[in-house]
């Protein structure tokens, strides 16, 4: 469970929010690759490197701020490599720096390294099986809650059906499914009472009506009538989809 717990927590949104900010913030312009496939790979990549500071951990009988340490060093030396033999070759904005851009571009991204594993993560990690509530934010914000989600989206964004930009959603949306769920369990389980399982069952068909009640609203999305049906029915599925992974979570990863 401790692996579980780890990728689970590198995957939450703010432990990788400052990589996916500064490119988000940029004009596409600036560079070659798919930000899509960057949302993607991201989280999965810092929940794997999470779990290996779980190995080394475990077998060099180190501490948790040890072991995150050495695993901001190697994620940073393995990153700047990557660009620097690789993506130099293919991709803008790397294939076009300079001196000066490669020594600004390693200092910034050390630096996001050493604060999203000595900090995040460390404080994520060692408060995780001591607050409830913690525990909730993070699950809401982690790879298994919004996954899905950002497949519904690019898919939609594909169908040219968006009226907002997916850089800026992709940023921002695990930092809402995380608070989403936060205030719904804790009105529903510490307010109401509820047991965790009809906690969950509520949260999905209630948030998924205000859901699309605030898309339709807002404008979110160029759909027809009957295409907003399908989007709550999707957000349905979804929803129950979520609960598995939330309840076993919950319920198992202390």
């Amino acid at each position: 469970m401790d692996y579980l717990k780890a990728f689970t927590i590198g995957t939450s949104g703010p432990v990788w929010f400052l990589h996916m900010a500064s490119l988000s913030l940029v004009d596409k312009s600036y560079y070659d690759y798919s930000f899509k496939l960057y949302s993607i790979i991201t989280p999965i990549y810092f929940g794997l490197m999470s779990m290996l500071s779980i190995f080394i951990k475990k077998n060099f009988n180190l501490s948790l701020s040890m072991s995150l340490f050495i695993t901001s060093i190697i994620s940073i030396c393995f990153v700047i490599s990557l660009m620097y033999f690789i993506s130099r070759k293919k991709y803008k904005p790397y294939k076009n720096y300079n001196k000066n851009e490669w020594k600004t571009y390693i200092l910034k991204n050390s630096t996001r390294h050493l604060i999203e594993f000595n900090l995040i993560i460390y404080y994520f990690s060692k408060y995780f099986s001591n607050s409830y509530w913690l525990r909730i934010f993070i699950i809401g914000s982690s790879i298994f809650s919004y996954f899905l989600t950002y497949f519904k989206v690019i898919w939609a964004d594909n169908k040219n059906k968006l009226n907002y930009k997916y850089e800026t959603f992709a940023v921002g949306e695990p930092f809402i499914q995380g608070l989403d769920l936060l205030v719904y369990l804790y009105i529903l389980q510490k307010k109401l009472g509820f047991n965790l399982i009809h906690s969950l069952i509520f949260w999905n068909i209630f948030g998924s009506l205000l859901q699309v009640f605030l898309a339709y609203n807002t404008n979110n999305y160029k759909y027809e009538r009957e295409e907003w049906f399908y989007y709550y029915i999707r957000a349905i599925l979804t929803g129950f989809i979520k609960i598995i992974f939330f309840y076993y979570l919950i319920k198992y990863l202390k």
